[in-house]
């Protein structure tokens, strides 16, 4: 068994930063993570293989990258003063990335780091030091009473339409769910007799919730 690691280490060090991408993706598809999460985990990646690209064009060996190329990679992202410069829908905005975005890089890097040590694809997890920037924690502030009823006068009663979006907005107000989780449900989700639905969450977790 030792031998057998060893061998899968001597060539993964042949492997490219952008291969190593392919299978990372690939296994995290495989395990049934969602392909909103899988595709924000490979853009973020691929950036990151981009920039490696354009500081070692002649080597792009998986065994070069350290977590020093990283850290670099990170910094570039702080420094950087227009965003959506390069997205197929967005114009380019002269404003730098927000915090949290950042963080989500540094975050998809150190996960990629974890799998390729695991899987024997480096000797040691490299980006395990790579710290994300800090982000400020602000308290989210509730609505008012008069917001929520100004609110709930824009829709109109005497649609279809207008009735659905009343009853989706109290939903949200009253349970907390997701938007994405609201979008999902279907009308045998809903247990009206005992004041309960059924929501599919992040991670495929299925939960119970209650209605008034």
């Amino acid at each position: 068994m030792v031998h057998k690691v060893s061998t899968i280490r001597r060539e993964a060090h042949m492997n490219t930063l952008d291969k190593a991408i392919d299978v990372y993706i690939a296994t995290k598809t495989a395990e049934g993570l969602s392909i909103h999460y899988t595709s924000w985990l490979e853009r973020r990646l691929r950036d990151f293989c981009k920039f490696n690209q354009g500081i070692s064009p002649e080597d792009e060996s998986l065994g070069r990258v350290t977590v020093n190329t990283a850290r670099v990679f990170i910094s570039s992202l702080l420094q950087k003063k227009v965003k959506y410069e390069h997205h197929s829908r967005r114009q380019p905005q002269a404003e730098g990335l927000a915090l949290n975005t950042i963080h989500g890089y540094a975050r998809g890097i150190r996960s990629f780091g974890t799998f390729l040590y695991e899987e024997g694809y480096t000797e040691t997890n490299i980006f395990e030091d790579l710290k994300p920037p800090k982000v400020p924690r602000k308290i989210i502030q509730p609505l008012a009473e008069e917001e929520i009823r100004r609110i709930l006068a824009t829709f109109p009663h005497d649609t279809a339409e207008g009735m659905r979006n009343y009853a989706f907005f109290l939903l949200l107000l009253d349970t907390g769910i997701r938007l994405s989780e609201m979008l999902k449900l279907n009308i045998e989700d809903m247990n009206f007799t005992e004041g309960i639905f059924m929501v599919m969450g992040k991670g495929a977790k299925e939960r119970e919730i209650p209605i008034g």
